[in-house]
């Protein structure tokens, strides 16, 4: 971690960053994966063990927000990482689904609008800390908040040369 800034940064060109996320995540299970980091530190690939691979979830339009929060106390930095999503879904595999998350060390990939893809998970894994289910019409189904907290980095980039060559990184293991 750095101690001291190095360089400058500029605003980006115009129009800037596109704000949103896809509908679509994959998570991974935190245990079973190994990441090969590139020299900006942005994670080139997730190396699963055995016949693992990513579990994408499309989640209700709209629905997906990515976050990351500090909390800096007496000289310690440390940073919530949160994705929240949710699930317009009120059937026996969903409830399956969510229960699943239970207890469970995961990582995610989130794409944003602008072609980013943000690695949820790095360190510990983020874990599911909150859960609402709702029959009301605009909340129907299941929302979901998966976090990491006590962090010391902001979080980490998956990108591997180029957009096409990022996607092709994801989409061939996905396990289901």
């Amino acid at each position: 971690m750095a101690c001291n800034i190095t360089a400058g940064i500029g605003r980006p060109d115009c129009p800037g960053e596109t704000p949103g996320a896809y509908d679509t995540i994959y998570l991974y299970n935190r245990s079973r994966v190994t990441f090969t980091v590139a020299g900006d530190d942005s994670v080139e690939q997730v190396n699963f063990q055995g016949a693992e691979g990513f579990y994408q979830v499309v989640a209700k339009k709209g629905s997906v927000v990515c976050s990351e929060e500090l909390q800096a106390a007496s000289g310690i930095t440390s940073y919530t990482h949160t994705l929240v999503f949710s699930l317009a879904d009120l059937s026996i595999e969903a409830r399956n689904f969510v229960n699943d998350l239970n207890g469970a060390q995961l990582g995610a990939i989130v794409r944003t609008k602008g072609d980013k893809f943000l690695l949820y998970g790095y360190n510990e894994g983020v874990a599911m800390t909150g859960n609402t289910m709702s029959t009301e019409v605009d909340a129907l189904g299941e929302t979901i908040t998966l976090s990491e907290e006590m962090v010391n980095e902001k979080t980490r980039r998956f990108w591997d040369t180029d957009l096409a060559t990022t996607i092709a990184a994801i989409t061939p293991i996905v396990a289901s």
